[in-house]
């Protein structure tokens, strides 16, 4: 029998394979009376990109559990010598009413004179707690105690700015700031048009505070009305800047990350849009430290720094009673600079933050 000639062709995509058999003549070819050819559906492939950033997500929250729990070994003698269901209480929080075991209704206190509703009224937020305790010597409910510390600790920052105690001063320092923010817009070669004075920008995210105004400010003051374009890849060797987005996510605004880094690779992201100012920005870091490309997330940190710095120098200026200790507290519970937490011989809890912020609870007994 004469052999004949048979082609067998493919159409390999990223989720699909199609084949078929033909002859010489390109006809396809029958087995037991079916044509030969059809087409094989799998699933696509995904970078690991993606589920990296679950991982480092699931260890991030496992870490913060982590020092929670270390925090309830350290306040256990003192918090159950005073309320043995309290730890109880919290892990069946999440429960549904009908679940519960240990508690009806209130969740943190259900002494006889003193409830839940009761601590609301007296700490209308947690910040009033840490401020209380921050000012107020006088011995305190160690369950109380316990609600501040658990907080600063679950919502530590970031840990991004390496800052020693001895210099929390450098946190004021503008100069530094908009150099490093310099130094990282310079392989982009467009920060030849910003000016050499950093007062400028700092004068502007001071006196300025909305989104529009401060974007229109640096519009005229830093480009004299003019913001200039995305360089060409000929002008930049492929690397480009939206002058224009970056300026709104200075300011505190939402910008694309596409449009920023003029990627269009970007706009395959689950997320494309970025804003300094939003509560989650720290949360997604290691996130986008593994989704941008090198030095992208960088800029995003220096262009965060400006931002943090102008809600710290606004919370300064606050001189109101009262009000600027809070604000502080509030500051320092989102950064937790070099915030250190130890058991003290006394009895005590010492947390040390800034170089002129010192925090001494004492635990009632």
């Amino acid at each position: 029998m004469e052999k004949q000639k048979v082609y067998i062709g493919l159409d390999i995509g990223t989720d699909s394979v199609g084949w078929a058999v033909t002859n010489g003549t390109y006809r396809l070819r029958r087995y037991h009376g079916n044509l030969m050819w059809g087409v094989h559906l799998f699933d696509e492939a995904s970078q690991p990109a993606e589920r990296r950033a679950f991982r480092t997500a699931r260890r991030r929250l496992d870490r913060r559990q982590q020092r929670v729990k270390l925090l309830q070994e350290l306040l256990a003698p003192a918090v159950l010598e005073k309320d043995p269901d309290f730890f109880l209480r919290l892990k069946e929080s999440a429960l549904l009413p009908e679940d519960f075991q240990t508690r009806k209704h209130d969740l943190y206190f259900h002494d006889p004179d003193y409830n839940d509703s009761a601590y609301h009224r007296e700490y209308p937020t947690i910040h009033h707690l840490i401020c209380e305790l921050m000012n107020n010597p006088k011995p305190h409910d160690a369950r109380l105690v316990y609600i501040a510390c658990a907080y600063l600790l679950a919502h530590r920052g970031h840990f991004l700015r390496d800052i020693a105690p001895d210099k929390a001063d450098d946190l004021l320092d503008f100069s530094e700031l908009y150099k490093n923010l310099m130094n990282q817009l310079e392989v982009y070669e467009i920060y030849k048009l910003f000016s050499d004075n950093p007062s400028i920008l700092k004068n502007i995210m001071l006196n300025q505070k909305g989104v529009k105004s401060r974007e229109s400010a640096m519009k005229e003051q830093l480009f004299g009305g003019k913001i200039p374009k995305a360089e060409s890849e000929s002008e930049s060797d492929g690397i480009r800047i939206d002058c224009a987005a970056l300026m709104k996510l200075i300011a505190g605004g939402t910008t694309k990350l596409s449009t920023l880094f003029c990627k269009e690779s970007y706009q395959e992201l689950e997320k494309n849009s970025v804003c300094i100012a939003a509560s989650d920005f720290d949360d997604r870091l290691p996130e986008l430290s593994v989704q941008l490309d090198d030095g992208h997330c960088d800029l995003l940190i220096a262009v965060k720094n400006i931002y943090d710095w102008s809600l710290l120098m606004g919370m300064l200026e606050s001189d109101q009673s009262g009000e600027r200790v809070m604000r502080i507290c509030c500051f320092t519970a989102l950064f937790c600079i070099n915030c250190r937490c130890s058991v003290l011989k006394t009895g005590s809890i010492h947390m040390s933050e800034t170089k002129n912020v010192s925090l001494s609870i004492r635990i009632s007994a």
